[in-house]
């Protein structure tokens, strides 16, 4: 018996949304890195998009067993604690890398079923452990990958990181007022608001001036 709405809940919450910060985080940086990696090892910009290719490649076709046949067979904590030791020896070989094929295995392979066998199982997990706050619980560990958008890319050096606080926001927002009204009618509609407020806001915006 998954023991829900307790204090142990809030504790998978925060390992939820600390395990999508940190993926997340470092998957959508994945432009930053390949400028590094292409500097680090002097490859070709053809081999060194393999990277992000292979590693999203291994990570839909494994995220889709893990998701249909991986949840049937065991617990999503054991799918969660493989995926982070997978996860860590990924980037354990990768910061020792001697060539771009190393990578090739460790960034993109290793890292990709790390990222197939953690990510859709900790939504999951805070899922099975809230019932009273699901909605708020399930948009507070989404809200978590956003704000590794945001941090990771500015430790990187991405600096427009706007859109990723904006999200955390609306995600937050939608999970309260799940949780208020009992249905997703209202949080649709405010989201459907949200998207047509920022047309209209844009297309009255100045237009920048290009040389």
């Amino acid at each position: 018996m998954v023991p829900q709405d307790s204090g142990w809940s809030w504790m998978v919450l925060i390992g939820a949304a600390l395990q999508l910060m940190l993926t997340l985080g470092i998957s959508k940086s994945s432009g930053i890195l390949f400028v590094a990696f292409q500097d680090r090892f002097d490859s070709s910009a053809a081999t060194t998009s393999l990277l992000s290719t292979v590693q999203n490649l291994t990570y839909g076709v494994s995220a889709m067993f893990v998701m249909t046949v991986g949840v049937k067979l065991t617990t999503c904590r054991n799918l969660v604690f493989v995926g982070s030791l997978l996860n860590s020896a990924g980037f354990i070989i990768t910061s020792r890398a001697v060539s771009i094929n190393v990578l090739l295995f460790s960034y993109g392979v290793l890292i990709g079923l790390g990222y197939a066998l953690t990510i859709g199982t900790s939504i999951i997990m805070v899922g099975l452990y809230f019932d009273k706050r699901r909605g708020l619980a399930t948009t507070l560990a989404i809200a978590g990958g956003s704000v590794g958008l945001d941090t990771f890319q500015q430790v990187l050096g991405f600096t427009e990181s706007s859109q990723c606080v904006t999200a955390a926001c609306e995600f937050y927002i939608v999970g309260y007022l799940h949780d208020v009204t009992g249905n997703w009618v209202v949080p649709f509609h405010f989201l459907g608001s949200s998207v047509m407020l920022g047309g209209i806001i844009m297309f009255f915006l100045p237009k920048l001036k290009t040389e």
